[in-house]
């Protein structure tokens, strides 16, 4: 009987931790279950919650240590809050974390053993909540990989198998750059015309290395309002800039840091703009 009671309370552990509503790590990946199987929630994930990353079109590219602040968006038509569980791992799928999460005032995200993940569940407003957060990209080049799961609950406080979780497709994320001394030399070749601009942006460089190229536009908060990816083969960076966040809107008069990041050399400047 003492072996049985011992043997019932050592597999009932697991399935306590994962119930818990104040957050939990380690179930971002499509190799750890997510957040159904061990008794916790639905069994399987479901297309009736869909996850996204808000500044995102395609993967993302960043230099060496830059921070960037990046907006999880969760929607479901039938749940009334959502939690989450935010990852950046080293490989697809893997289980070494990289770079650092930083959590934003007022988002209801902390970090926790190298993860995201919500103090509480967050209401759904229209379907869709929001979850905004900050991380900085390791120091060294390579590829890594943001993941996140999220689960859309009833609000009734236990594991219930009719809430509706699912996974975001991961997002890759190359961290690219050179050193300071190079950076310094390449980003004083940039021209910016006009400036300040009412309408698109021409951005110059001269005697860049060939290859690919990713520039990122920033607001004040570091948040990527602007992304546009393209090939260089003549040594030569000449690019039309039009003013638009990515979903197309004219950005908002004021200052936006932006930068450019290939494989071998980093740009930076400041776009000024006025509507």
């Amino acid at each position: 009987m003492r072996i049985f009671l011992l043997a019932l309370l050592l597999t009932s552990v697991p399935f306590t931790l994962l119930a818990t509503s104040s957050g939990i790590t380690r179930r971002s990946t499509t190799n750890s279950g997510g957040c159904g199987p061990g008794g916790c929630h639905a069994f399987s994930a479901s297309s009736l919650t869909t996850l996204s990353i808000a500044e995102i079109t395609g993967g993302l590219t960043v230099a060496r240590g830059q921070k960037v602040r990046l907006t999880l968006v969760v929607r479901n038509a039938s749940r009334s809050a959502v939690g989450v569980n935010l990852s950046v791992k080293t490989a697809l799928n893997g289980n070494t974390n990289a770079g650092t999460f930083t959590a934003v005032a007022g988002e209801g995200l902390r970090v926790t053993a190298g993860e995201m993940t919500h103090n509480s569940a967050k209401p759904l407003t229209s379907g869709e909540t929001r979850f905004a957060f900050d991380w900085t990209a390791p120091n060294t080049d390579g590829t890594v990989f943001l993941h996140a799961c999220a689960n859309a609950v009833n609000g009734n406080g236990s594991p219930d198998a009719n809430d509706i979780w699912n996974f975001l497709e991961p997002i890759e994320i190359v961290v690219s750059g050179t050193n300071s001394v190079s950076e310094e030399r390449a980003s004083s070749g940039l021209t910016i015309v006009p400036q300040p601009a009412h309408g698109d942006v021409t951005v110059s460089v001269e005697n860049v290395p060939n290859g690919e190229y990713t520039l990122n536009i920033f607001n004040g908060n570091g948040a990527i309002v602007g992304m546009e990816k393209f090939t260089v083969v003549n040594s030569l960076i000449n690019r039309v800039v039009p003013m638009r966040d990515v979903d197309g809107n004219s950005l908002p008069t004021g200052h936006y840091p932006f930068n450019i990041v290939g494989a071998k050399a980093v740009f930076r400047g400041t776009f000024y703009f006025v509507r």
